[in-house]
């Protein structure tokens, strides 16, 4: 994680934000808490360093956050409305640290979900790999971020990131990824629409492993492969591997949530490739019975009323967590002695 020290730019006020990001091979390093303006979004140079505070040890609480407040004035390009950073050209940004706040934290079913659409950090880079480490992105009404366009397919690795209330119904995604492929690892999702979703371009994939889902109430399933690219299409592949799923039920009354509970992974078509998902802990009852069904651990739409899962692999997992063996890596937490309080 580069430092104060690395830093070409020290900033502290949004202007300073706006204007050290434009340059190439920045590396900024975020003082203070700063808000932006919802209307603007910021161009940012190839292969730029974003530095904040979240997973420094040396700086307490979050630290600074780069938020936005209102919800008005869409992208009139028909992009992601009102994303704070845009990223198209060259390599691909690199967040350390970075938190990012959005407008809403709260549930609200809107009656235009693009009207009050807003997003973190959308990168449609073709070189490089975009990266976040240690991040969070709460509050984003559309994504915390976005990833790749129908034309341009962008590879992402995300690592031991925070994306919770993310929340509003027809969108609030923690991770919009429109193409390319996504790597997400010990990473924490909770009270969003969904934690990953995507379109479902037949090149697309995403692959989440020892990550932790849950355990509040979600908007609509935690986990998504969508089918919008092509007709039951269900893009490329995904992976799930030693996950721990403590999302079981959804947000009463609303569109995701048809019944009480509320499904871990839900894939909308079939993938070109073949999905997996293994060694997870369900906290859900039991196995679904194929193809799964609202409320299930997980499921395969059946646009064409299948009664079996195609190109969809679930094996190896446990259900009505927690389980020892299964799921996300556990902290390892020593007994205290008399007096003391545990680590």
């Amino acid at each position: 994680m580069p430092t104060k020290d690395n830093a070409t730019d020290i900033v502290s006020t949004a202007s300073g934000l706006i204007s050290a990001v434009q340059n190439d091979n920045a590396v900024v390093y975020v003082e203070d808490s700063i808000t932006l303006d919802t209307s603007k979004t910021t161009s940012i140079g190839e292969n730029v360093t974003l530095v904040g505070g979240f997973c420094d040890p040396a700086i307490p609480g979050r630290g600074p956050v780069i938020k936005q407040e209102k919800l008005e004035n869409p992208d009139p390009d028909g992009d992601p409305q009102n994303a704070v950073f845009k990223s198209r050209a060259g390599n691909a940004p690199t967040l350390w640290g970075v938190s990012m706040r959005g407008p809403n934290v709260e549930y609200f079913d809107p009656s235009d979900p693009y009207a009050h659409s807003n997003a973190g950090i959308w990168s449609m880079n073709s070189e490089g790999t975009f990266e976040a480490i240690g991040c969070e992105f709460w509050g984003w009404t559309f994504a915390g971020i976005a990833l790749g366009s129908a034309s341009v397919e962008t590879s992402a690795e995300v690592i031991r990131c925070s994306f919770h209330h993310n929340l509003m119904d027809g969108l609030g995604y923690g991770i919009e990824q429109y193409n390319g492929h996504l790597w997400c690892d010990r990473s924490f999702f909770d009270a969003c629409r969904h934690g990953i979703t995507s379109y479902g371009h037949p090149e697309a994939s995403w692959e989440l492993t020892e990550s932790v889902v849950g355990p509040n109430d979600w908007a609509s399933h935690a986990m998504d492969m969508h089918d919008y690219a092509d007709n039951n299409r269900g893009g490329h592949h995904f992976h799930v591997r030693d996950c721990t799923f403590k999302i079981t039920k959804g947000i009463p009354g609303t569109t995701g949530s048809r019944t009480e509970g509320q499904e871990g992974i839900a894939q909308r078509g079939v993938s070109v490739a073949g999905d997996e998902i293994w060694g997870c802990d369900f906290w859900h009852s039991s196995r679904p019975v194929e193809p799964g069904d609202q409320g299930d651990a997980f499921r395969q739409e059946t646009p064409r009323q299948r009664d079996s899962w195609e190109n969809f692999d679930p094996h190896d997992n446990a259900f009505g967590g927690p389980n020892e063996g299964f799921g996300a890596p556990r902290a390892t937490v020593s007994e205290p002695s008399s007096g003391e309080s545990s680590e």
